[in-house]
């Protein structure tokens, strides 16, 4: 009886440790698949491929939730590298022009110029061209600055209805010298925590996009509100609009809507990119939408929070 109780416990003990063994053999597998896997994809993403993202399993557990963390980093990279590709390109693209301009001018003048005020004549196109190269890359170098986050440590409680009608009030004129109604409706008191020149900065390259592409006799309407715990900026025009399939990329530096270029308005594509670098700077968030006709464009900041 003795014996066979011995040898029962012999046997449970053996099947214990084996399948201990077998299921520490099973999970060890496991984990060297995963690590494998995250281990191939690292390697691509170090060899070029920003797009690629480290496989999560949606367990949620210690793994995972340090693959969700990485991922969103990747993302922060992947469109940092995106933006300073567009940049570059646009760079490139963009100062084409007035540099050739400028080049062509100046061989014109060394060629045919003969009098000082020929002379004279060709040096103010020279300066006149190359203050557009310069307004150009002061525009970057303000993307730049504010990006860097450095703005914050003067951040303070703005009232932002106060900032929008500030803003109205300057730009009123201007908006019945061209015959556009300007509405401004502020219905109560919002404020947000910021820094003023900036909110300034964005809703003054705003509104001054509405004026450019609203018609005489159209409608142009600013407005603050508490929405869902959000203080929510609103600048709406009945204007031509901006296509569903560009709504991110006039976000972008140098990037111009097509209606902005057959429509010949001027501009050098940076108004929107600095709005949405202030956006990002204040942890807002920024949409586009249609308003039937034209274009509505939404800034959603946290209540007394940057």
């Amino acid at each position: 009886m003795v014996q066979s109780k011995s040898r029962t416990l012999c046997v449970g003990v053996a099947l214990a440790i084996l399948l201990a063994i077998a299921f520490g053999t099973a999970l060890n597998a496991m984990s060297n698949r995963r690590i494998r896997a995250i281990s191939e994809t690292g390697r691509e993403i170090m060899a070029g491929k920003l797009n690629r993202r480290l496989p999560t399993r949606g367990t949620r557990d210690d793994v995972d939730r340090l693959a969700g963390i990485v991922n969103t980093m990747l993302d922060e990279i992947e469109r940092l590298v995106d933006e300073v590709r567009g940049v570059c390109a646009g760079i490139a693209h963009d100062l084409r022009t007035p540099m050739t301009h400028l080049r062509a001018g100046l061989e014109r003048a060394r060629r045919r110029s003969s009098t000082t005020d020929a002379y004279a004549q060709a040096i103010d196109a020279a300066i006149g061209q190359s203050d557009v190269v310069l307004s150009r890359f002061t525009a970057l170098l303000r993307i730049a600055e504010i990006e860097s986050g450095s703005r914050r440590a003067s951040f303070s409680t703005i009232a932002l209805d106060a900032v929008l009608r500030d803003v109205a009030e300057l730009y009123e004129p201007l908006a019945d010298y061209r015959g556009q109604s300007l509405t401004v409706v502020t219905p109560m008191r919002v404020e947000v925590t910021g820094d003023f020149d900036l909110l300034f900065g964005a809703i003054e390259n705003l509104l001054d996009n509405a004026l450019k592409f609203t018609p005489q006799g159209g409608q142009i309407t600013l407005g603050v509100a508490i929405d869902g715990g959000c203080a929510v900026l609103q600048v709406a025009d009945t204007g031509p609009g901006i296509d569903l399939a560009e709504r991110k990329a006039v976000l972008r530096p140098f990037y111009r809507s097509r209606c902005a270029a057959t429509c010949s308005t001027p501009g050098h594509g940076l108004g929107l990119s600095l709005v949405a670098a202030i956006a990002r700077v204040h942890d807002a968030s920024i949409d586009i939408f249609d308003n039937g006709p034209g274009c509505k464009i939404l800034l959603r900041f946290a209540v007394g929070g940057g």
